[in-house]
């Protein structure tokens, strides 16, 4: 049925009907290695046999060629079918992390922070890794220990909707907390496929002086500044993580006070009405929600600033002060305090590049090979 096919694959690889496969010489030259009767044989040549050659060529080529899919980040552009399904199932995703934040706001920042521990495993050498829901298998993994609370969130989150992978619900997640803390919606492509083991460990930890350095060596090897990249990831974990204690406090003096335990003044929904620059995927029909306790920006590089210039730096976190205490990062400090705008854009387009990396597009290569 796929002879045609088959031929050309065997062609390609430089098998030639009658001759067999052709190979390098001793000495690197081209040799050829013939089927027994010579040429002049050729048309007699056992079709059967000949097929079968060229299927084992075929079949081996694609096994050395082949990335391993356990640690890849596969993308399935038709697993939900048409836009509106799509659509349909973004939305359900955000408004399931609407739900998370709303009632558990304490792990707000780390589920950001879950996304990025995730997508830095990607290896431009191989090609190997990313945000492709190995989390799942690195729990007992030290780096993710403060992020545990974020792993079960997520988890129960896919009891509740099982059809979207791991690696698509944390994706959408650290979006979504940036979104309901007034930031701009952010692109993210859903149709990953989960993986089914652990990454190759990499170390990037949460806190810590020697994080880092860590965090810097991470983003140079994934090709960015590397220095630019960890104040915006520990601006955008700052501010989130500090906004979701406040209000996780907030809650927690409502309850004591046996009020409820939200309250109108707490919640506004309505749709956006600024429109920031970053990309926006989806124009969803989904109230959008803002929980108090502030907003994103840069308010948590401008706090450690502030304090770093009036000589307070035994305030400071051990993990801030290594930041401002590296040349680089302290460029893009000052420089980010003074720029709400090119820090909110800036830390948008560098998780929409980290949510892509690695990633494979299993039905866009099926319909350019056809």
């Amino acid at each position: 049925r796929h002879l045609g096919s088959i031929m050309a694959h065997g062609m390609a690889l430089g098998f030639v009907p009658g001759h067999g496969v052709a190979r390098a010489g001793a000495r690197g030259g081209p040799a050829v290695c013939r089927a027994r009767g010579g040429q002049g044989d050729a048309p007699a040549r056992d079709r059967r046999a000949f097929l079968a050659e060229v299927v084992g060529a075929v079949a081996a080529a694609a096994a050395v060629a082949r990335v391993d899919p356990a640690v890849a980040v596969d993308f399935d552009v038709d697993r939900f079918g048409d836009k509106e399904m799509k659509v349909s199932t973004i939305n359900r995703v955000k408004q399931n992390f609407r739900n998370l934040y709303t009632e558990n706001p304490e792990v707000i920042g780390k589920v950001m922070a879950l996304a990025f521990a995730d997508a830095v495993t990607y290896d431009r050498d191989t090609g190997q890794g990313g945000l492709n829901g190995s989390f799942v298998f690195e729990k007992d993994s030290p780096d993710n220990a403060p992020l545990l609370d974020a792993i079960e969130a997520v988890e129960r989150i896919k009891e509740v909707q099982s059809d979207v992978s791991y690696a698509d619900l944390v994706a959408f997640g650290a979006a979504v907390a940036v979104e309901v803390t007034t930031g701009p919606r952010i692109v993210v492509q859903i149709g990953r496929e989960d993986v089914m083991e652990a990454d190759p460990e990499v170390k990037f930890p949460l806190t810590g002086r020697r994080a880092v350095s860590q965090w810097i060596d991470v983003f140079e090897r994934l090709g960015v500044d590397g220095a630019k990249a960890s104040v915006l990831f520990r601006g955008g974990f700052g501010v989130l993580d500090t906004i979701g204690s406040r209000r996780a406090a907030e809650l927690a003096e409502k309850e004591a006070l046996n009020d409820d335990l939200l309250g109108d003044e707490d919640v506004t929904y309505g749709e956006t009405k600024k429109k920031r620059r970053g990309a926006v995927l989806v124009n969803s029909n989904v109230s959008t929600l803002s929980i108090s306790g502030g907003k994103f920006g840069n308010q948590y590089l401008k706090g450690i600033l502030e304090l770093y210039k009036k000589n307070e730096g035994s305030k400071l976190d051990p993990t801030d002060a290594g930041l401002l205490a590296h040349e680089g990062a302290m460029q893009w400090i000052v420089k980010y305090s003074s720029n709400n705008r090119q820090f909110i854009n800036d830390f948008a387009n560098l998780y929409e590049k980290l949510t892509l990396l690695g990633s494979r597009y299993q039905n866009a290569q099926l319909r350019d090979n056809s």
